[in-house]
C-alpha cells in the first residue's frame, strides 16, 4: 500500500494540513458573472472558480484552486482534500482573472489527475504499481525523430528541371552524343 501523502493548503496563517487523494471522476460546474464579480483575484480560496465550485456544490467545504491542481476538501472528510487537474484553457482563464478580473461564464471541468502524475508514481512503473523504491532506467527508448516543419510550396520556390543532364567525364559526354 503506498504511503500517505499530506500538503499544507491554505494563505498565511491559515494553513491547514490535508491527507490527499486523486479523484476518481471529473467534476463540472458552471461559472457566472456573480462569481467573478465577487471573486477575489490571487487567492486560491476566494477566486471565481472556487466560489462556483462551492456554489454549485453544497457538500464542499473548501477549494483550493491553483494554475495546476485544485484540491477539493468535502464536508463528510474534512481531513482529506481531493486532487484534480486543471486543464490547459483553464489555466489561461485563471491567469486572465488574476490579472484582469474578468473570466468568461460558462461550464468548466476540473479533470481527473493523469497516471503520471498520481500520487505514489515512480518513473517506470506502471500506473497501478505500488512504490517500489527502484528506479528504472527511463533512457532505454531510442530518441524521436525531429519532425521538420513543413514548407509551403508556390511556383516561384520550386526551380524548373534542367534542361541538359549534367555529364562529368569526356568519355559519357560522348556516349550521349551518340
Amino acid at each position: 500500500m503506498p504511503a500517505k501523502t499530506y500538503r499544507y493548503l491554505g494563505v498565511g496563517d491559515d494553513r491547514t494540513k490535508y491527507e490527499l487523494m486523486d479523484s476518481q471522476f471529473p467534476l463540472e460546474f458552471k461559472v457566472r458573472k456573480s462569481d467573478y464579480t465577487s471573486g477575489i483575484c490571487g487567492d486560491v480560496e476566494r477566486c471565481a472558480l472556487s466560489k462556483a465550485l462551492r456554489r454549485t456544490n453544497r457538500d464542499i467545504l473548501k477549494v483550493y484552486t491553483g494554475l495546476s491542481f485544485a484540491f477539493v476538501v468535502l464536508k463528510d472528510s474534512p481531513a482529506t482534500a481531493i486532487r484534480f487537474s486543471v486543464p490547459r484553457i483553464h489555466r489561461d482563464s485563471i491567469e486572465f482573472f488574476d490579472k484582469t478580473g474578468m473570466l468568461t461564464p460558462g461550464v468548466y471541468r476540473f479533470g481527473v489527475v493523469s497516471p503520471s502524475q498520481r500520487l505514489g508514481y515512480k518513473i517506470g512503473s506502471s500506473g497501478t504499481a505500488q512504490r517500489s523504491g527502484v528506479v528504472k532506467n527511463v533512457f532505454t527508448k531510442p530518441p524521436m525523430a525531429q519532425t521538420v516543419p513543413s514548407r509551403r510550396v508556390t511556383s516561384k520556390s520550386v526551380s524548373p528541371p534542367p534542361t541538359k543532364p549534367r555529364v562529368r567525364t569526356k568519355k559519357l559526354a560522348q556516349d550521349a552524343e551518340v
